[in-house]
This record gives structure tokens, sequence and C-alpha cells, in this order.
């Protein structure tokens, strides 16, 4: 886990969170799966996992079962800052690139 390029936000159901980059995890069923970290508040225990939209949840394993997981957080990665520019032309719309 790089702090500088990556992070843990709040997810549920297999959902991704709106307007964020999951880190993939490889496939299941050719299905993609992202990185999961699950709280097991009887150990107070986070505990690594997988979700992927196909799943509706997450999955960890603990004591030699994979347990499902309803709330949990996902790696995503950090957006990347951009500078913006804009110009004008004498002629047509406004340039903007980023």
């Amino acid at each position: 886990f790089d702090a500088t390029t990556m992070r843990w936000v709040p997810a549920s159901n297999g959902k991704v969170p709106d307007g964020e980059r999951p880190v993939p995890a490889g496939y299941e069923r050719g299905e993609k799966l992202y990185h999961a970290l699950c709280y097991f508040s009887a150990e107070d225990a986070f505990v690594p996992g997988k979700t992927g939209t196909h799943l509706e949840c997450a999955y960890a394993p603990l004591d030699g079962i994979e347990h499902e997981i309803k709330e949990y957080q996902m790696q995503r990665k950090k957006l990347e800052s951009r500078r913006c520019v804009c110009g004008t032309r004498r002629h047509g719309p406004a340039l903007t690139w980023c």
C-alpha cells in the first residue's frame, strides 16, 4: 500500500463509490475484483478481502471461513492533480484543456 498514490474509501454492497477509481485486484469468473478492507468488531481487526460489483458485498477470510461483509473500505487510486489551461481564439469557442 502506497499512501502517496492510494487511499481507502467507505463502500458497501459491491458498489464503486461515485467518482472513485478502485484499484484492480484481478478477476473471478471473468468479473473484475477490487481490494477491500473489512472490519471485524469481535476481533477489533481489519482484514484484507475482495469485492466486486457482481458480489454485492466484500468477502474476507477469518478463522478459515470466508465472511460476507456489507460495509467495508475499498482501495482507490488518488486522483492526480491537474492544471487546466484556458485560452481564447479569435473565432470560435474558448479553449480549455487539462
